[in-house]
């Protein structure tokens, strides 16, 4: 008798233990998701080391674990390992409480996690793509298609399907984003406070095929405010619709309400938003601001601002031939950090390379195209004694081509858009 309960207390106790083990177990993962979680909310917050610690502490709160609550201890942590300014470390360290462990003299077991994520910015690429701004590049344009078009006609974040008919899990329906830059000397330099943001041929294309369609495109006017990486605050000036009127074509064209007084509205950044909302063609156009028609200092390249694409920059090949594309700048902090740059369907003509070189270097670096419905990345590490300078790819392109490039440096620099990804 004595063995017997003996043997049953034995398998109680065994069967309260493993199922304490497996309860720690997911007490564990739940603290490992909250560390995930807080640690890529924080990161998006950098440089802003105080904005990022608040942050990752809600973050890690809104999962279930706060600090000095339930004998929580939550430690965040930018550059953790003193080499990369752009990483962000959170441990969170927290006691479970055994359910049947108290039977052998188990109350409670001390758990730690963390988790490190990594701020990626992208590098603002130029619109201008290696033209003068303000006028219309002959070779290339910036480009939006319709949501009918095929996924493999070269825009995947406008296209709403993939060519087998399955929703595009890629598709965004805001489009693209471009930043367009007033400097707070802008009416100084120019004799005016007016600034006139203009586009030029916004119309779409509605004859490339008996079956084509132009595509309505809606773009948008934001005013610059004191967070410019937070889109989602932003105040709206002013919006134009427009579909295949055929009377801007070769124009440029001053939407309504965006003609603006920076004295009212602010220097600083502006957002440009372009979207469509039907049709399957592609609209190809091109962005400038500046002062006014009425001014004596009417647009000129050399005004102050500046346009620049935020993630990903979408362009269309007027003619075929090789080009030197402008991608865009990249500062001197980048130096020994890598470099990735992705595009999508490039369409090379007979190319099998392209070629990266920096206006600062005599060193080119080789990548790959990308064919049809495809994306490709190349990524290389700038060399240490990087001083800073502009990027640019040579390779071979199609008449109508429609491809898109995005470029980023595993690095960070303040008010520049970027994303997170977990490194540990």
């Amino acid at each position: 008798m004595v063995i017997f309960v003996t043997i049953f207390l034995s398998i109680i106790l065994i069967s309260g233990l493993t199922i304490d083990l497996g309860a720690m177990q997911v007490f564990q993962q739940r603290m490992k998701r909250a560390a995930d979680a807080a640690a890529l909310a924080g990161a998006k917050l950098l440089p802003d080391e105080q904005a990022a610690n608040s942050e990752a502490l809600s973050y890690a709160s809104k999962n279930g674990f706060t600090e000095g609550s339930k004998g929580a201890t939550i430690l965040t942590n930018s550059n953790p390992d003193g080499i990369h300014s752009n990483w962000y470390r959170v441990t969170i360290r927290a006691p479970y409480t055994f359910i049947f462990g108290n039977l052998i003299g188990l109350n409670q077991r001390n758990i730690t996690v963390f988790a490190t994520a990594q701020y990626n910015a992208y590098a603002p690429i130029s619109i201008t793509l290696g033209g003068i701004y303000g006028d219309n590049n002959p070779m290339i344009t910036l480009s939006v298609r319709g949501p009918g078009s095929l996924y493999s006609n070269g825009d995947p974040r406008a296209t709403s399907k993939y060519d087998n008919g399955n929703p595009n899990t890629e598709y965004k329906q805001t489009g693209y984003d471009y930043k367009l830059y007033v400097p707070s000397n802008y009416a100084q330099t120019n004799g005016t406070s007016l600034l006139d943001v203009e586009i030029f041929d916004p119309d779409s294309w509605g004859n490339w095929d008996s079956a084509g369609q132009p595509c309505i495109t809606v773009f948008s006017l934001y005013a610059p405010d004191s967070t410019p990486k937070d889109f989602t605050d932003d105040v709206l000036i002013a919006s134009y619709t427009v579909g295949n009127t055929k009377t801007t074509n070769g124009k440029w064209i001053l939407p309504t309400g965006w003609n603006v007084d920076t004295s009212q509205w602010g220097t600083g950044t502006y957002r440009i938003n372009t979207h469509t909302i039907d049709g399957n063609n592609a609209n190809g156009f091109t962005l400038r601001a500046g002062p006014p028609l009425s001014h004596s200092n009417f647009f000129n390249p050399s005004n102050g601002t500046k346009i620049t694409a935020v993630d990903l920059l979408p362009i269309r090949f007027n003619h075929s031939g090789n080009v030197v594309m402008e991608l865009g700048s990249v500062p001197a902090s980048a130096a020994g950090n890598y470099m990735h740059v992705s595009k999508f369907d490039t369409d090379i003509g007979g190319d099998l390379k392209i070629i990266y070189s920096c206006s600062s270097m005599a060193q080119t670096w080789e990548g790959l195209p990308a064919g049809p419905g495809e994306w490709v990345e190349d990524s290389f590490q700038i060399p240490s004694g990087y001083t800073g300078g502009t990027w640019y790819a040579t390779y071979t392109a199609g008449t109508r081509d429609c491809s898109v490039w995005s470029m980023w440096y595993e690095g960070m620099e303040a008010d520049t858009n970027g994303f997170v990804k977990l490194v540990e």
